[in-house]
């Protein structure tokens, strides 16, 4: 988080995604953060696949954020009806 609040996207990253590798289930903010990080690094799959993977564990959606990401990751990748519903997912929470 500290590395996120910094800027240092790189740096976040990485340590989430060795967060996520050691306990995929156990750090459900690693995926935000790796999910932001993609985006703000312009790598949308990367960006879309952790939004995808949190979702899935969130199902009390505590993380609503992740479907703004994945709704701005997928307009990045001209998936505009995909944007149009996980941004409106992201609205309606």
């Amino acid at each position: 988080m500290l590395e996120s609040q910094a800027g240092d996207w790189d740096k976040t990253a990485a340590y989430s995604e060795k967060a996520i590798a050691l306990a995929p289930s156990s750090f459900p903010r690693a995926y935000l953060l790796d999910a932001t990080a993609s985006l703000n690094t312009r790598k949308l799959d990367r960006a879309e696949k952790a939004a995808l993977d949190e979702l899935k564990l969130d199902g009390d959606h505590q993380y609503p954020d992740l479907e703004y990401i994945l709704g701005i990751a997928l307009l990045g990748r001209k998936d505009d009806a995909g944007a149009k519903a996980h941004l409106g997912a992201y609205l309606e929470m």
